[in-house]
C-alpha cells in the first residue's frame, strides 16, 4: 500500500534520546549508559504519573527533574556536565538510518512532517511549518506548551 504522507513522533523515532549523553561519554565517565537510560525512564515516569495526576509541568522542566534525579542516584554532581547535557538534549542527533529512509519516501513524492509536543521547533532544527535542517524533507508541526490533558496534534 502506497501512502502520501507520513507523520513521525520526533523523539525516539527520529532523534535519538540518548544522543546526548554519548556526545558527552568523556566527562560523563563509564556511567554513561545507565544515566542515559536512568535519566530517559525518568522523564517518561514523571510525566506519566504528572498525567494520572492530572497535574501539567512542562516536558522540559520534567527533562530537567529527570536528569536531577538521575545525576544524584549516581553521584555526578558537576553543574557543568548538567548544563552540557541539557544542552545537547536541545540538539539531539536523529538516528542514522533517519536521513536516508525520510530522502527515500520524500523521492516517492510522499509529504512527511514530525511533531512534538514539549520543545520548540529549533530544538528539533527549524521552525513550525517549516523544513527542518536535521530530518532533511520534513516539515515541523507541534505545540511547545500543550496541555498533558490535550491530545490533538496541530496538521
Amino acid at each position: 500500500m502506497r501512502h502520501t504522507a507520513y507523520v513521525f513522533d520526533a523523539y525516539g523515532t527520529l532523534f535519538d534520546v540518548h544522543s546526548a549523553v554519548r556526545r558527552h561519554a568523556n566527562a560523563v565517565g563509564p556511567a554513561g549508559a545507565l544515566l542515559s537510560e536512568l535519566w530517559r525512564t525518568k522523564q517518561l515516569e514523571y510525566s506519566w504519573v504528572r498525567t494520572l495526576m492530572g497535574a501539567y509541568a512542562d516536558f522540559w522542566q520534567l527533562t530537567e527533574q529527570a536528569l536531577d534525579y538521575a545525576l544524584a542516584r549516581l553521584g555526578i554532581v558537576d553543574p557543568t556536565i548538567r548544563q552540557n547535557l541539557l544542552d545537547a538534549y536541545r540538539r539531539l542527533e536523529c538516528f542514522p538510518e533517519v536521513p536516508p529512509v525520510l530522502k527515500s519516501l520524500k523521492a516517492s513524492g510522499a509529504k512527511l512532517a514530525h511533531t512534538f509536543q514539549w520543545l520548540t521547533p529549533d530544538a528539533v532544527g527549524g521552525r513550525e511549518g517549516g523544513q527542518s535542517r536535521r530530518c532533511p524533507g520534513s516539515c515541523i508541526f507541534g505545540r511547545q506548551r500543550s496541555p498533558v490533558q490535550d491530545r490533538s496534534v496541530d496538521l
